[in-house]
């Protein structure tokens, strides 16, 4: 008896935990810590990601006229963001041009109902010039906890 009542609350815990992130999971007002890092290049690879600038900002979802809306604390007003989530697919995505190869990658989880997380990278490399000192790394991790 005690197997069977065991595996059902297993199996209620995993149901509940949807790591999802919905639109109607984000209405309502966040406030959101970003930490940017960045990393130099020393003419072969990259080195470890350093803490280049913290901020802060108050970002607020809304569902009006079924279209979805956010707004952030910059006073620009509300700006439509039906397309929010496909930004974050996970999957990197590279960009070539003539002179330079680019990789994106945009990742958004669930920590629970009332915290998100935004990882968004960065990486730029020139394709004739090794020692550039325009290839860069750029990594943003933001974190966004509801206001209650």
């Amino acid at each position: 008896m005690k197997k069977v009542f065991s595996i059902g609350l297993v199996s209620l815990f995993l149901i509940g935990c949807d790591k999802t992130v919905t639109k109607e999971m984000l209405v309502g007002d966040w406030k959101c810590e970003a930490i940017e890092y960045k990393s130099t290049w020393d003419g072969n690879n990259f080195g470890e990601f350093r803490i280049d600038e913290k901020s802060e900002s108050l970002v607020t979802f809304k569902y009006k006229n079924n279209s979805f809306y956010v707004r952030k604390q910059d006073g620009r007003g509300w700006h439509e963001a039906n397309d929010f989530l496909d930004e974050f697919t996970n999957e990197t995505e590279t960009f070539e041009g003539d002179d330079y190869i680019a990789k994106s990658t945009k990742t958004l989880r669930k920590i629970n109902d009332n915290k998100f997380l935004v990882i968004e990278e960065y990486e730029n490399i020139q394709k004739y010039d090794k020692d550039s000192s325009s290839n860069k790394k750029d990594k943003t991790e933001v974190t966004c906890t509801r206001i209650k």
